[in-house]
This record gives C-alpha cells, structure tokens and sequence, in this order.
C-alpha cells in the first residue's frame, strides 16, 4: 500500500510506513485547517484503520485544538461586533434612531407650486417671503409672501406694513392679516412676561400682560385711532385702579384704592389734573 505526501517534495510515492510517519510529524506542527478541517497541503489514507491506536488519538487531539481555536475565535468576534453595535446606538450623538427625520429646515409647497409653510430652526429664507426676520418654528405663508401665522420663537410684530421692535424676544402664537399686520397674539417672553393681545389693523385693540417686574397685571382696550387708549384696568401692589380715557387718551375718570385707606374717584381735567374727589371728606356711618 503506497500514500502521497503532497506540498513538501512535490509528488512522491513513498513506503507506508514511511509516509505514516511523515504525516504524523506534519500533523503536530500544521497551523490551521483545510475546507473539510484536514490539515493544510497533507492528504491523508482514507482508511484511517491502518493507523494504529496511538496515532489515530494523536489526529484527533490536533484536530480538537484547531476546532476549539476556531470556536474561540468566532465566538470574540461575535463579542466585538455586538459590543460595537450597542456603543454606536447608546454612546455616539450622531448615531440616527430609524424612522426619526432630521433636517434643518423644511418647506411644503401648494399644488400651484407656492411655498405655503416653513418649518426650520431658523426656517429657511426664501425670495418670496416678505419678512427677512429669522423666526425658529413654523410660519403658514399666503401666497403673496406674507406671513400670516408664526409658532415658536415669533419675530418682531408688523403693523401698518412696517416691522415694529418688541420690548423683548418671546414664544408664542402670532395670527396676522393677509397683509402681514399682526392681529392678534399670544406669547412668553425673554424679560419675563406673559401677554395675550388683538388687534386692530395698525392699532392695539386689546392687551392684558403680567408684568413681574412691577409685580402688576393689567388689561388695556382701546378704539380703533390714534392715541386711542380708552379703558385701563389695573391690579398691583397696595392697590388696584380703573381708568377711563377721553378721545385724546388723557385719564378723565380715575377709581383706585390705595392699601387700607380710603378709595379714591377722581375727576381730571384735559390736562389730566384733579378738579374733583368724590370720595373726600367721606365719613363712616
């Protein structure tokens, strides 16, 4: 009976015995195993049974180290693979959770092609748009350009065509015209108010607002002129008053109180000076 050893003298037809004891030496010092887990560059007898006890014992105790090195081996990789999937979803900001939409600005159009909403943190500026002003959140455009309602951080008010300076940056609700005039309104601001009004187109029409910083609230209406300010109501420290205003927005009428004392009802002149208390020299019964 005559073997091949193969991969170290070319092709050689050797003794059995011979070759027996090559392969067993080959064995022990083989790093790594072929497609069918057999050594590298060795074919072996396929009948094993002419290997006597020992040496068939000695193959499979190679042939156990190399499976077990693969095993291991698998099994780290696994390790590393899943380690790194949990340390990019849990620990990398950037990682995208799926079904989540990120962008920086959106604008939706109507079926004629009109950008009508935008959305973007600032929204995103378009030629079309009337208002330059950077706005975080959503503004419902018309299709003339004009802003006709703002959510989120809202821009300066508009009235009479013409943007006017809030007294601070706020958050809110703001519904305009199809002018782009400010009609009306809800929002907190920065220096720590809260104020809710309506408008008329160029002119406040009515406004309550909490002011902390003078531990006050108020509500004002007035008509639809200039200087048309007509009827104040007023709750604040020691007191509260109401106010009622003439046609050129000087108090004519004037009821307060003032902590425990006495009420006041006074009658102003045009030039806004007492003429009368009505309440003086009042005496309790």
């Amino acid at each position: 009976m005559l073997v091949t050893a193969t991969g170290i003298t070319g092709k050689t037809r050797v003794p059995t015995q011979t070759a027996t004891k090559i392969a067993t030496s080959m064995r022990v010092q083989a790093y790594g195993v072929g497609p069918d887990f057999t050594t590298f560059g060795l074919e072996l007898p396929m009948d094993s049974s002419r290997l006597d006890l020992s040496e068939r014992v000695r193959v499979l105790e190679a042939q156990l180290r190399v499976t077990r090195r693969l095993g291991l081996l698998a099994l780290t990789a696994a390790i590393v693979v899943a380690a790194t999937r949990i340390v990019t979803a849990s620990g990398d900001p950037s990682a995208k959770p799926s079904g989540v939409l990120h962008v920086r600005g959106l604008v939706v159009e109507d079926a004629a092609g009109h950008p009508r909403l935008l959305l973007g943190a600032p929204i995103p500026k378009l030629p079309i748009r009337r208002r330059a002003d950077e706005i975080t959140g959503l503004v419902l455009m018309a299709s003339n350009g004009a802003d006709r309602l703002q959510l989120g951080e809202v821009g300066d008010p508009q009235m009479g065509g013409r943007l006017q300076q809030r007294s601070s940056r706020g958050t809110g609700l703001v519904v305009n015209d199809s002018t782009g005039d400010e009609r009306g309104g809800f929002g907190v601001f920065e220096n720590g108010q809260v104020g809710w009004g309506l408008d008329y187109q160029g002119h406040e029409g009515l406004v309550a607002a909490v002011i902390p910083e003078r531990k006050m609230a108020g509500i004002v209406l007035s008509c639809g002129e200039e200087k048309g300010q007509r009827i104040a109501f007023y709750a604040k420290p020691g007191g509260a008053s109401v106010e009622l205003n003439d046609s050129t927005g000087t108090t004519r009428v004037s009821l307060a109180t003032h902590g425990a004392g006495p009420p006041t009802l006074h009658m102003l002149d045009s030039k806004g000076t007492a003429l009368l208390d009505l309440f003086a020299g009042a005496t309790k019964r």
